[in-house]
């Protein structure tokens, strides 16, 4: 998922508001367990699914993660905090 630099919000077909403050990359989306999030400055990143439940948290030393193995299905909230104290929040679809 590309999210462009406008500082927008907007709100796709689920309801989610995505924020646009900064750009970051989820893929392949969906996914069937194995995923890729790029970002720069990243500083934390948790997952939750659809019901709000915090189901993985990563601590990245790098601006890429790299998930080989989520082994669970549905629809999933990303946030993604940046080192800068900015949250970002995309959509994650495990088939």
């Amino acid at each position: 998922m590309d999210i462009d630099e406008g500082g927008e919000d907007e709100v796709d077909d689920s309801g989610i508001a995505e924020n646009n403050a900064a750009s970051f990359r989820i893929f392949p989306n969906p996914s069937q367990g194995q995923f890729t999030i790029e970002v720069e400055d990243i500083a934390e990143i948790r997952i939750f699914s659809a019901d709000g439940k915090e189901v993985e948290r990563y601590y990245p030393t790098t601006d890429r993660v790299v998930v080989s193995e989520f082994n669970r299905r549905g629809i999933f909230i990303v946030r993604i905090l940046t080192t800068n104290g900015d949250w970002q929040t995309a959509k994650l679809i495990v088939q």
